[in-house]
């Protein structure tokens, strides 16, 4: 994994934990959900990878909102939940580092080692040892009102499109 490796994986735990509240009966249908992230190349991923959302399908969509936090909304029940980080959970070092390298548009393979070394030493002392309730908090949104998505070529999944439809034996 790259520089924002960490942000990846928290992301990750976050989402699950989303989904765990959506779909509490254990199997997740990713043709019955719509994912808002941060405008972040790691939290879009994660959001479109295990939840099924797109942005050409009007499932999936971001904003500048700084953080980790998922806007997360089971279709046919209408439910949604939002899962942000707690407080302090990523170093504020590692923050400022990360801040520091964008801002100055390069950096050294040192500097880049340097992040990713500490990095993964968060993830294994801390995001693989600490239960992820602990981590991040899932709230209710109630009357989740879900924005169209604004993307001129926006299309319908047949998968979803097709979901209710009985099969022949």
């Amino acid at each position: 994994m790259g520089m924002l490796a960490t942000a990846y994986s928290g992301g990750g735990f976050a989402l699950t934990l989303a989904l765990d509240a959506l779909f509490p009966e254990g199997i997740v249908d990713r043709t019955d959900l719509r994912v808002l992230s941060r405008n972040s190349p790691c939290l879009g991923d994660v959001a479109a990878y295990l939840t099924g959302g797109r942005v050409r399908f009007g499932t999936q969509d971001v904003r500048d909102e700084p953080g980790v936090w998922f806007v997360v909304q089971r279709i046919t029940k209408g439910e949604t939940v939002r899962v942000t980080e707690n407080p302090n959970v990523y170093p504020v070092s590692l923050t400022a580092e990360e801040s520091r390298l964008v801002a100055a548009g390069t950096a050294t393979p040192a500097e880049i080692d340097a992040l990713q070394a500490a990095q993964w030493d968060w993830v294994r002392t801390v995001l693989l040892t600490t239960p992820a309730e602990t981590l991040y908090t899932v709230t209710s949104v109630p009357n989740g009102v879900w924005e169209p998505v604004p993307y001129a070529h926006v299309g319908g999944r047949t998968d979803v499109l097709f979901r209710d439809i009985p099969r022949q034996a």
